[in-house]
């Protein structure tokens, strides 16, 4: 074995805070046997270096040649059984189709799965991603705290403001909503029934105008049927559809 990667078993075990001793316990070998790698008078053999990357975390890439695998393009593992035929897949994108036609859409953010004989669409998606989920929070604490301190200064400087402007408070729900909407690109995220409530009370309330804005309602049903199957169309183009876990009607001409 030569220097360098004797010395990156050294480098790792003390990364990792353990001592000759307590290694070799671990893998049930001999201190002389670790200090022999380390000073690269032998090496270790397959069994005990997959036991060494399991126990520093690392690949046996990582721990033989000191290659970082990049997040980026790291890919995915797929297994897939079916009785006794046993198929495993690794890579960025896959796309299987038999010959009925069925499809399966596999990619780093989820599967598409399309079933002919039943015209269904099934998608399944991974978490959110984490620095989403921190952008989505900082959004609706922004939000609450802003809508609060609104508040309080319209209640305490405008007319009749703690009668009125409460119907600041429907900005909580709709402001969060509108960041996923446009970084997913799907329109029906967008919490448009509380934006259509609010919208009315406030022309209700400021401008006196209750009737015939009731027809404002109508819109949300028109608000879906329009933009659920334009939603479906841009998710189609994607080949995956990270915003639903759902399954719904396929329709062949799409």
């Amino acid at each position: 074995m030569n220097v360098e990667i004797a010395n990156r078993l050294m480098d790792y075990r003390k990364k990792a805070g353990l001592s000759q001793e307590e290694l070799a316990a671990k893998l049930g070998v001999s201190r002389q046997a670790v200090s022999k790698w380390e000073c690269a008078e032998s090496s270790p053999d397959t069994d005990n270096l997959i036991a060494l990357a399991k126990i520093y975390n690392v690949s046996l890439d990582e721990l033989i040649n000191g290659k970082t695998a990049s997040k980026k393009n790291e890919g995915f593992n797929v297994h897939l059984k079916d009785g006794e035929d046993e198929v495993n897949i690794t890579g960025l994108g896959v796309h299987l189709k038999d010959d009925e036609g069925n499809e399966v859409h596999i990619g780093s953010d989820g599967v598409e799965v399309i079933d002919k004989k039943e015209k269904k669409d099934f998608y399944f998606r991974k978490h959110k991603n984490r620095k989403l989920l921190v952008i989505e929070d900082i959004i609706s604490s922004v939000t609450v705290l802003g809508v609060i301190i609104a508040y309080l200064l319209c209640g305490f400087l405008v007319k009749d403001g703690w009668r009125n402007y409460w119907v600041l408070f429907f900005l909580i729900p709709i402001t969060p909503s509108i960041f996923p909407a446009i970084y997913y690109r799907k329109f029906t995220l967008f919490t448009y029934p509380v934006f259509a409530v609010g919208l009315y009370l406030t022309l209700g309330m400021f401008l006196n105008i209750w009737h015939p804005t009731w027809v404002i309602f109508l819109t949300i049903p028109a608000y879906y049927i329009v933009f659920h199957p334009i939603d479906r169309l841009i998710s189609r183009k994607r080949i995956i559809n990270d915003t639903v876990i759902d399954a719904h009607d396929y329709d062949e001409g799409e």
